[in-house]
């Protein structure tokens, strides 16, 4: 710095963070560079330009302005990227010197190509909302942040970086000796090839070998695939680089619950592009829980998402925990808040509206894409006792018998008469073929009026031979179902009801569902499955 000043010099322009890398400048950097100033050329401008300088990530503190520097700085901004608004293509200059103030004010007025009316009318509401705009932004930058730093890691043979401090780019390095200059070329060559759009080096004055990267102004789910285009341009002495196409993020989360360790265990398995129903198979008995979901892009642009959703033997149509827990996934990895998006699955798109509860937890509830159907006649009273370990007086309640019925997937629904009956059933697998087998497998969703929460309507259990201890601790696709029974033996009246339902507290995992049914002219015209999920653990799994 000090060889390229002079008394001549008027004006120094440096950025901080910088907009390529969103890499800021130290403190006492800017403050040595006021005092050389002063030194050398006193009546020269430092010009700041700080536009991402409120472009935190989630919780990280916002750097001080330079204006404090003294006053010969300018602070220069935009809306642009910071606030999430890049059509509105105006900044502001800010010093703390009237003079040049005054100065600035004529040429504002005085320039030919300026910004409409309307758009500064425009600019000025959201610089009156920039606290919760600006609150929101942090939390989707933070997100885009992490799964871009999630990408560099996964590829650090490859590539490295140095990690922005604001903003919403950052520069990425091809390494040596991973990439040749020839290697170098090939790369960019795919990644137009691939649609993964980066910005070269020499656009902004850096080596070949380091190209700019955006994930600010993407949804998270399209920085993923962008993300996933660019691992197919990976090359290393010519050759495909497989391994950073082997590596996928997952989570798993428990759903149906407020905290960890209770409702129902899930895995999700994001950027599953390229995955067949053999590996995705695979990788559900390799997890072994009751779903896996596999997270693909939508096939209607409208859409957040395709889910696959696989059990440890074979793939379903369609699932409630995993529909629940994938929701609040996916909306905490765009960036939380109150959402309605949209999943396709089996059945069909199914809408979704969710809420953050914190950065861990959330709540979703999903509308039927399909309502309950009867799916055939159930086993008598006495065949279905006996598979159940109990005696044929224990079935039944309230008008309620033995039925199937399917929002999708067809369950046995099973009434018995307490509490005491549903904690004594023992399923006996000799005799489960007789009993839930007539229309094909079915599994058996058990349940009484009896409940332990004041709260609940019904408690349940849910038995299906093919699960580890053959019992799920919580069945939202059985709920789902279960609206079709209560129609036909409990009708609710017209309107909107609500019914919790308690399942999974025999094995020690208590999961709440809530069923919602609308009701009008004593046919049922819509239902709803909701509940809550809370994330317990995130990594990646090679395939």
């Amino acid at each position: 710095m000090r060889a390229a000043l002079s008394p001549r010099t008027g004006l120094v322009s440096l950025a901080s963070p910088q907009n390529a890398s969103g890499v800021a400048i130290p403190p006492l950097a800017l403050r040595e560079t006021v005092a050389l100033m002063q030194e050398i050329c006193p009546a020269a401008y430092l010009l700041v330009d700080e536009t991402y300088r409120e472009a935190a990530y989630a919780e990280d503190p916002i750097a001080e302005t330079a204006l404090a520097l003294g006053p010969k700085v300018i602070s220069v901004s935009s809306l642009s990227k910071c606030h999430g608004a890049p059509g509105l293509r105006i900044g502001w200059a800010i010093t703390r010197d009237p003079d040049l103030r005054r100065q600035l004010v004529v040429a504002k007025f005085n320039t030919i190509i300026s910004c409409p009316r309307v758009d500064e009318a425009l600019a000025l509401k959201l610089i009156e909302r920039r606290a919760p705009v600006l609150g929101e932004r942090r939390v989707l930058l933070d997100a885009g942040l992490q799964r871009t730093a999630a990408w560099v890691r996964a590829n650090s043979d490859f590539v490295e970086w140095v990690r922005p401090d604001a903003g919403a780019v950052c520069c990425v390095r091809l390494r040596k000796p991973a990439f040749d200059d020839s290697a170098v070329t090939r790369f960019y060559d795919a990644a137009a090839a691939k649609g993964a759009r980066v910005a070269k080096g020499a656009w902004f004055g850096d080596e070949a070998r380091v190209f700019r990267l955006g994930f600010g102004l993407l949804s998270i789910g399209r920085v993923r695939r962008r993300a996933r285009r660019a691992d197919c341009c990976l090359e290393r002495d010519g050759n495909s680089r497989r391994e950073a196409l082997m590596r996928r993020r997952f989570v798993t989360l428990d759903v149906f619950t407020a905290r960890r360790f209770a409702g129902n265990p899930l895995a999700v398995v994001l950027e599953a592009d390229g995955l067949d129903a053999d590996a995705m198979q695979a990788i559900a008995r390799e997890f072994n829980l009751s779903e896996t979901v596999f997270v693909l892009p939508a096939q209607n642009p409208a859409h957040r998402a395709r889910l696959r959703i696989f059990n440890p033997v074979a793939e379903l149509p369609f699932a409630g925990h995993p529909t629940v827990g994938t929701a609040v996934l996916l909306s905490r990895i765009d960036g939380g808040g109150t959402r309605e998006i949209v999943l396709e699955e089996g059945v069909g798109p199914i809408p979704c509206s969710t809420a953050s509860l914190d950065h861990e937890r959330g709540r979703a509830r999903f509308q039927l894409a399909r309502l309950p159907e009867e799916a055939g006649e159930a086993a008598d009273a006495e065949t279905i006792a006996t598979a159940l370990g109990l005696q044929p007086n224990e079935i039944g309640f309230d008008g309620f018998r033995p039925s199937l019925w399917s929002a999708g997937i067809s369950f046995t629904f099973v009434p018995v008469r307490s509490l005491a009956a549903i904690r004594r059933c023992a399923p006996r697998l000799d005799h489960w073929e007789a009993a839930f087998s007539r229309h094909g497998r079915s599994p058996a969703f058990v349940f009484c009026r009896q409940t332990l929460e004041p709260s609940s309507a019904f408690h349940a259990r849910m038995f299906v031979p093919h699960l580890a201890g053959y019992e799920d601790p919580a069945t939202g696709s059985a709920v789902a179902a279960l609206a079709g029974a209560l129609l036909c033996f409990a009708p609710p009246g017209e309107g909107e009801h609500d019914f919790v339902i308690e399942q999974g507290y025999e094995m020690g995992r208590p999961s709440l569902i809530t069923l919602s049914v609308t009701v009008h002219d004593r046919a049922l015209v819509g239902a709803a499955i909701g509940g809550e999920a809370v994330a317990v653990t995130e990594g990646t799994i090679d395939t």
